[in-house]
């Protein structure tokens, strides 16, 4: 080989060696560029949370298998005591993704069978229906299609005493509850639902179900300053709830039964639960552990395929598939009353976040936080986060312009009735004027009274007692319709009286009551 081939090849090789380099330093150069601004996602993430007016607030976020970022914003109680990421928030229903990760476990060790009735691991279940209840598979529970609604799951709400009902004695209690769905058709979400399952965790491991989670679920995954116990978070320095009235954060300790500890009695960091979603982003491997198969996991975020298309679900197994704000993301949010807490993962780009506040409001609060921990997300992956109306907000603005109305509308009428008994030809005749003026106004009172007393609260899938304990900012505008209600009934009653009192000081023909009644005047 001559000299003038050799040159030409150290040339050749050197230029690429050259472009290599370059290659790989425009690269780096590009992956510093395109890094995550963490800064301004802080400060993005601090602007919400004081546009909320909430007291305090913990970001965790993770890419692929590893914690990026860890943030903590005001204050974990009145003191003015800073969070961090290790303070502990009450997660809610944030656990009950941790139950079915527990029956998953058990389904892959063939403990458990997803279609099998719930009555082969807990054979003394039952409903009013009880051949219903004999129908109801672990999936179902699952799923929230057992037919169960989440009124019917919240009847001991609220509670005085954290022991009372314990899981099981609260399940029995159901036996004679109807089924508000037929099993398997409809979804509706219930505390029920998991805290059967909960049971069926004990049942099938003979382990309590908070020592299963501990011993298969949080030991593996590290989550050290995760518990159940409430005195041990609280030793921890766990964070002061906080129940916001009126948009105002208001200290507030309530009581969270036991019986519902299968479906939010978990309490976590943000730290911990960055773990947590590092196990969901890696098909159930978290470090040297694994937890799950990647199929399991699957599972977890697939939906019921057998609903009928007009009442298709997306609730999985302990979250929430396709969630509104990602392609394909799951999510999940948690609410105490006086705790709030979501998890949501974008798998296409391996992004997840968990936000933990220290603060709630079971109507208004969700959406909020929910667009605060996909705003992080869809920051992270360059996107926009769309504009969402807040559809509760204005459920919420709505009850207390109804009562300002039936208010101003009943002074109305008040002076209406004054008129009435001085001047009579202003009084109402006949069958027509006296339904419209005065049968239908109260007819109208008494179906708000009916919305605000007893529907919207099993909208909100609460006794109204829970709704004064939980809502009670939500709850004074619903007292405020019943008592105006009260007040419309009464004016109706005293404009007949108006009426009739009319008739036997000055008989006529045009008396109304006349007109009502079908026999002549006299």
């Amino acid at each position: 080989m001559n000299s003038s081939i050799l040159a030409r090849m150290r040339w050749a090789l050197l230029l690429m060696l050259v472009t290599v380099l370059i290659t790989y330093n425009s690269r780096s150069i590009l992956a510093q560029t395109d890094a995550p601004d963490f800064a301004a996602i802080d400060a993005q993430v601090a602007a919400q949370m004081q546009a909320n007016n909430l007291p305090g607030l913990a970001l965790g976020i993770v890419h692929g298998d590893q914690i990026v970022h860890l943030q903590s914003f005001g204050s974990a109680d009145p003191s003015g005591r800073a969070i961090t990421p290790r303070t502990p928030f009450a997660l809610a229903s944030l656990t009950k993704s941790f139950t079915a990760l527990a029956i998953m476990q058990l389904v892959e060790t063939g403990q458990v069978e997803l279609d099998a009735p719930v009555q082969r691991y807990l054979p003394w279940f039952t409903l009013a229906d009880t051949d219903a209840a004999a129908r109801i598979t672990v999936r179902h529970l699952l799923n929230h299609t057992s037919g169960i609604s989440r009124l019917t799951g919240n009847y001991i709400l609220p509670t005085t005493d954290y022991h009372v009902p314990d899981p099981e004695s609260y399940i029995r209690g159901l036996s004679s509850a109807d089924l508000a769905h037929p099993v398997g058709e409809t979804p509706e979400y219930s505390n029920a639902n998991y805290a059967i399952l909960g049971l069926i965790v004990e049942a099938v491991s003979g382990m309590s179900y908070e020592g299963y989670v501990t011993d298969h679920i949080l030991a593996p995954l590290d989550m050290a300053h995760t518990t159940f116990s409430v005195d041990a978070a609280q030793q921890n320095g766990m964070a002061t709830g906080h129940q916001m009235q009126f948009d105002r954060p208001l200290p507030v300790d309530l009581i969270f039964p036991y019986a519902f500890v299968a479906a939010g009695g978990l309490i976590s960091t943000a730290e911990d639960m960055s773990h947590y979603l590092i196990a969901y982003l890696n098909q159930g491997r978290y470090g040297d552990e694994t937890l799950l198969s990647p199929d399991g996991m699957a599972q977890l975020w697939t939906p019921p395929d057998t609903i009928p298309l007009d009442a298709q679900s997306n609730y999985a197994m302990g979250w929430v598939a396709d969630a509104p704000y990602a392609e394909s993301g799951v999510d999940h949010s948690g609410s105490s009353g006086n705790f709030h807490a979501h998890m949501a993962v974008s798998p296409k780009s391996g992004w997840g976040v968990v936000i933990l506040v220290n603060a709630d409001h079971l109507l208004l609060m969700t959406q909020p936080v929910e667009l605060m921990t996909w705003g992080v997300i869809r920051a992270l992956e360059g996107q926009p986060l769309p504009e969402s109306p807040s559809i509760t907000r204005v459920l919420f603005v709505a009850t207390f312009v109804i009562a300002a109305l039936q208010l101003l509308s009943l002074i109305w009428g008040v002076f209406r009735l004054r008129r009435w008994s001085r001047d009579p030809a202003s009084r109402p005749h006949g069958v027509v004027q006296v339904t419209l003026r005065i049968i239908l106004p109260v007819l109208l009172n008494l179906l708000v009274a009916y919305i605000f007393l007893v529907g919207l609260p099993a909208f909100a899938g609460l006794p109204f007692a829970a709704v004064m304990a939980y809502i009670p900012d939500w709850g004074y505008g619903f007292v405020a319709g019943g008592v105006l209600a009260l007040g419309w009934l009464i004016w109706g009653v005293a404009s007949f009286v108006v009426l009739r009192t009319s008739r036997a000081r000055q008989p006529t023909t045009d008396n109304p009551l006349h007109a009502i009644s079908g026999q002549p005047a006299r």
